[in-house]
């Protein structure tokens, strides 16, 4: 990293030979009563409008879509979330890239996202990987950052991954000017307008799990979209290429702090109704 007159400018992928440090986690620990603390930087949040139709077969049939009507036709979201996360030191966690695929749901009568898939960016994310029986996948990811902190802006936002399963491409123009969340209300689903989240996820074995996400200190800037690619957004056919260049949301943040409690298994739901589709069933899993 090259920091000059408040200008940071970095790029970043550790792969292979990255930090690895083993997560502090007893398993006779009840999950979901312990939580660790993170520091993500240069996160971004892209959001898209999409046919409620689309994406009916990927969420298990007793989950609700959070949902809006657009030309009388029920629409709901995609979230495209991405960061570089480096966990906190007091906790053990290792340093990491990651993009999250999320749709917007309804569980028990609130706002929740529905975790389609995680791409990690490298190996120190591995005991996480193996602890939490989340969808992740493992693929080389690639910031190209350059941040000017006297002014609040990046001059530069690119992402880039490759792997078997999304391969994508990012590439986000930053206005530098802050937004006011709270006039998004009527645009953007309610489960990205509250500090704290809860993200539901469908397990090999079939089971439905969940965690929970508190941040502090959100306060993203508003961005355009240079170059997006993503192979598997296109693929399953939620968005085509064109659709992709323009997202109903663009944010940047440069850096927050979230705590994340332990997953919970919430039952069996996922075997009722419907199933994800195929394209989205080739993740890697731990056992």
């Amino acid at each position: 990293m090259v920091n000059n007159s408040g200008i940071s400018t970095a790029i970043w992928n550790p792969g292979i030979g990255s930090r690895f440090i083993c997560l502090n986690k007893s398993r006779s620990v009840k999950k979901g009563s312990v939580s660790s603390y993170a520091d993500l930087s240069h996160l971004s949040l892209i959001v898209y409008e999409v046919a409620s139709e689309k994406v009916r077969g990927l969420v298990p049939a007793n989950f609700k879509l959070e949902e809006k009507k657009i030309d009388g036709r029920p629409h709901t979201w995609i979230s495209v979330v991405s960061y570089l996360d480096f966990g906190n030191v007091n906790d053990g966690n290792g340093c990491f890239e990651r993009t999250d695929y999320n749709l917007h749901i309804i569980h028990e009568g609130k706002p929740a996202l529905y975790l389609l898939r995680s791409s990690l960016g490298s190996l120190s994310a591995v005991a996480t990987r193996n602890l939490w029986p989340m969808p992740w996948n493992l693929g080389a990811m690639e910031f190209q950052i350059s941040y000017d902190k006297s002014v609040g802006r990046y001059n530069t936002w690119r992402l880039q991954t490759q792997s078997e399963y999304a391969t994508a491409s990012w590439e986000i123009e930053d206005s530098g000017s802050r937004l006011d969340m709270r006039g998004l209300r009527s645009s953007l689903p309610a489960s990205l307008l509250t500090a704290s989240s809860e993200s539901i996820f469908l397990r090999k074995d079939g089971n439905v799990g969940s965690y929970s996400t508190k941040y502090s200190g959100v306060s993203f800037t508003g961005g355009t979209i240079r170059t997006a690619q993503s192979d598997v957004l296109v693929s399953s056919g939620l968005l085509t290429k064109e659709e992709l260049q323009r997202p109903a949301f663009v944010g940047l943040q440069n850096k927050v702090r979230c705590q994340i409690y332990t997953p919970v298994m919430l039952g069996a739901e996922g075997s009722k109704g419907n199933q994800p589709e195929l394209v989205w069933s080739g993740l890697a899993y731990a056992s």
